[in-house]
């Protein structure tokens, strides 16, 4: 009964109560979120219109730094070696963000190719996630193709 129980706050938290169910009766799911399928459904799309996210094509590491470092007119060389003029830490914080939210890279390979700790390139992401706004092109630059 417990394990129902929990099924009907969330389809997707514990296996056991899905599995007297058919496939059309089970609801969309995520354990972090507590309620309906649709309910689950609406905040997940939500959270991603939200955060401003888009997805895009991954490409390396070495290009993302390229292209960014173009689009803010700012030294490649400058931005790796963690020269802290204003331009290059915003390249940094935008590099950050787009390659952990946009693309998935982890904060570990980030850091790497940055030369900056893994801690420092989510602190990065964090702040390049509030300056993305003031750098509406980069989009357009990393959404073609090369």
């Amino acid at each position: 009964m417990a394990c129902e129980a929990r099924a009907g706050r969330s389809a997707g938290g514990d296996k056991r109560g899905l599995l007297g169910r058919k496939k059309e009766e089970r609801e969309k799911g995520d354990e972090r979120i507590l309620g309906s399928g649709d309910f689950v459904g609406r905040i997940l799309s939500d959270s991603v219109r939200n955060e401003g996210y888009r997805l895009l094509r991954k490409v390396s590491l070495s290009e993302l730094v390229e292209k960014v470092s173009t689009c803010l007119d700012a030294d490649k060389d400058e931005v790796l070696c963690g020269n802290r003029k204003e331009k290059n830490c915003q390249a940094r914080a935008l590099i950050s963000f787009l390659a952990a939210k946009n693309m998935g890279y982890k904060f570990n390979d980030i850091a790497d190719i940055l030369g900056i700790h893994p801690v420092t390139a989510g602190r990065c992401a964090e702040r390049g996630k509030k300056a993305v706004d003031k750098y509406q092109r980069i989009w357009d630059i990393l959404e073609k193709r090369s």
